[in-house]
């Protein structure tokens, strides 16, 4: 296999022999990396551009960022590390540039311009967006581009006949990288028993519950006129039965938060609560013509609390109901529900409220609620009542009041109280206008934000094992995931995210299939970091070798002036003749086996019987043995 050399001026270079090992890293969050190892020293340098043709038959280019020569007994091994071509687009700066309803190929262009590279295929749906590139690279605009219109990243490289150099570099938008198509899915199923396969799970990212926030609306000044300015966000409450959030329950319990105990309470379940139906429809009265005239819209000053129709109670049979009972109410035994109701009459005036159910027990199963406490205006009563094991329907009863008593806006919900709160974050579109849109997009991001991010990871033969052939496959190639490990069982849309292919034995490739993407962008800067410390690193261990090296000669001469002027009978035996050191070293001035990188004494210079170092021989003002700050 040919892996073709070129200088950072796409000048052919001499090709680097013997090669031993070349792994070829690609992954769907754009990472792009070579490593090779070479017998023999080549004239690889750093910025050298290494061309190769991948198992696919696609021609790739990578930077060579890190060659490394070592010596292994009589040979030299060379090593170098090379990353995606497409990287050398970090090294082009834009200060400033504005897209205003543009394409994903508009804003393509404008980010690629002063570079060598193309605009290759964009799946460009003709979505407008606007878009700016302040105090960025062009590779984290082209990035920025992906993420707007939900679009990936892949590189193209074109070679002349001869294949003398590279003639077009290409930057590809597509809307997924591998065969999206259902037909030949490949199905991957984990299971307890199943050997040699890495799995990753990550569950700190989980969200069941999103805020969904759009563009912001303008601000407006007294005279109702645009001041150029935005305020709060459109939300969809407003379409959402007044919730600004969406929620997954099933996900909330697997993957919710601990906390304090907190009831929510379920949809109404009377459908003529508020009497806004006809005739009051689903509830009983009595007098049973008490409907004609005690459903009212309006009685003198009163007016129903909510709706347009309120119950009228009282003893006067003509006018008011003494009782309502409401229809048959179909429920769970040992549950908790919440009854809620607005009442409105003077003081003192109330009536007996009352759960009766479908079983039979002694002395009774009516669950007997506190009488509503009224004082004039509207006053909301909440009773909490729990049903009995057997029971299956209820009805509820306002019967016997005292008085005139207006009654609206019955609510019964289920009652649930739980100590798993949502995982709560938010999805925000700013350039959204419309609500139901925004809605339908905060539902998505939620459906795939609220599983968790499993990955897998083995060799073709272990995958083998497990009845899943990934021989040929590409990356980004749709896979079917389940996972048996979790209850119920996990089952995921995943993608094959990653493949480590050794382009001289290919059965040793490894694989990893999982559901989380990292943004390109995002990977590279974490690889470049890792990078950059270790690089940063590797200079101050090599500046302190210098300054230790330099300090050392200084040291040896002021220790060897010393001893020269050293009074008679002082000096130490002549070289031929040295005095081993004896007895236990100083713990603070000769740590065992000189683990602080400490220089030996001359030859020259004897050591005392105790084994520290003689005071005259230490620098002045540095008598502890601490070596002095080279400036």
């Amino acid at each position: 296999m040919r892996f073709a050399c070129f200088d950072r001026w796409n000048e052919p270079k001499p090709d680097p022999t013997g090669v031993t090992e070349a792994k070829w890293t690609s992954g769907v969050d754009g990472t792009r990396s070579l490593e090779l190892t070479c017998v023999g020293e080549t004239n690889v340098g750093k910025g050298d551009r290494i061309v190769f043709t991948d198992p696919r038959g696609h021609l790739q280019e990578t930077i060579v960022v890190s060659p490394e020569h070592r010596r292994e007994d009589t040979r030299i091994i060379t090593s170098l590390v090379c990353k995606g071509g497409i990287q050398e687009l970090d090294d082009t700066f834009i200060e400033d540039k504005r897209n205003r309803s543009a394409t994903a190929t508009q804003c393509l262009r404008k980010a690629m311009e002063g570079t060598r590279w193309t605009i290759g295929m964009v799946d460009d749906a003709g979505t407008l967006a606007d878009l700016g590139f302040y105090h960025m690279s062009v590779l984290e605009a082209v990035e920025a581009i992906a993420s707007k219109y939900g679009l990936e990243v892949t590189a193209s490289y074109l070679m002349d006949p001869q294949h003398q150099r590279v003639t077009d570099r290409a930057v590809n938008l597509v809307k997924a990288q591998g065969d999206q198509a259902n037909e030949g899915l490949r199905r991957f199923e984990y299971g307890h028993d199943l050997k040699g396969v890495t799995r990753t799970v990550d569950a700190t990212g989980v969200k069941t519950r999103l805020y969904g926030y759009g563009k912001g609306l303008p601000t407006t000044d007294e005279n109702g006129e645009q001041t150029g300015g935005y305020g709060r966000r459109i939300d969809f409450s407003d379409i959402n039965d007044g919730k600004p959030y969406v929620e997954d329950p099933e996900a909330t319990k697997l993957w919710g938060l601990p906390g304090p105990a907190e009831t929510s309470v379920g949809a109404n379940m009377l459908k003529g609560g508020g009497f806004e139906r006809t005739y009051g429809d689903g509830w009983l009265f009595s007098p049973t013509a008490a409907f004609l005239d005690a459903l009212v819209k309006k009685d003198g000053d009163v007016t129903p609390c909510e709706g347009k129709v309120m119950l009228r109670m009282g003893t006067d049979t003509n006018t008011c109901a003494t009782s309502a009972i409401y229809d048959p109410i179909t429920v769970k035994g040992n549950t908790q529900y919440q009854l809620i109701m607005q009442t409105r009459a003077t003081a003192g005036v109330t009536a007996k409220v009352r759960i009766t159910q479908d079983v039979t027990v002694y002395p009774s199963s009516d669950i007997t609620l506190t009488s509503p406490i009224n004082t004039g205006g509207w006053v909301k009563s909440t009773w909490r009542f729990t049903t009995h094991a057997k029971c299956t329907t209820i009805r509820i009863r306002i019967e016997n009041p005292t008085g005139l008593m207006y009654v609206d806006d019955v609510t019964l919900g289920l009652a649930a109280t739980t100590t798993i709160h949502p995982a709560e974050g938010i999805y925000e579109n700013s350039d959204c206008e419309d609500k139901q849109q925004l809605l339908d997009e905060t539902k998505a991001e939620l459906e795939r934000r609220s599983v968790p991010t499993v990955s897998y990871e083995a060799d073709i033969l272990t995958f083998a094992r497990s009845c899943t052939d990934l021989n040929n496959v590409g990356l980004g190639d749709r896979v079917l995931l389940v996972d048996t490990t979790f209850t119920p069982d996990l089952r995921l849309a995943g993608r094959v995210l990653q493949l480590e292919e050794d382009l001289l034995d290919p059965a040793l490739t490894t694989v990893t299939i999982g559901n989380i993407i990292e943004r390109f962008t995002t990977s590279n800067r974490s690889a470049e970091q890792r990078l950059e410390r270790v690089v940063a690193e590797s200079a101050a261990w090599n500046t302190s070798s210098q300054q230790i090296s330099q300090n050392a000669g200084k040291w040896d001469q002021v220790a060897q002036t010393v001893v020269d002027n050293a009074p008679h009978g002082t000096r130490p035996p002549p070289p031929s003749t040295p005095t081993p050191p004896t007895g236990t070293p100083h713990p603070k001035r000769y740590p065992p086996n000189n683990p602080a990188g400490m220089r030996r004494l001359p030859r020259s210079v004897s050591t005392p019987t105790n084994g520290t170092l003689p005071q005259q021989l230490l620098p002045k003002a540095n008598r502890h043995g601490m070596r002095r700050r080279t400036r």
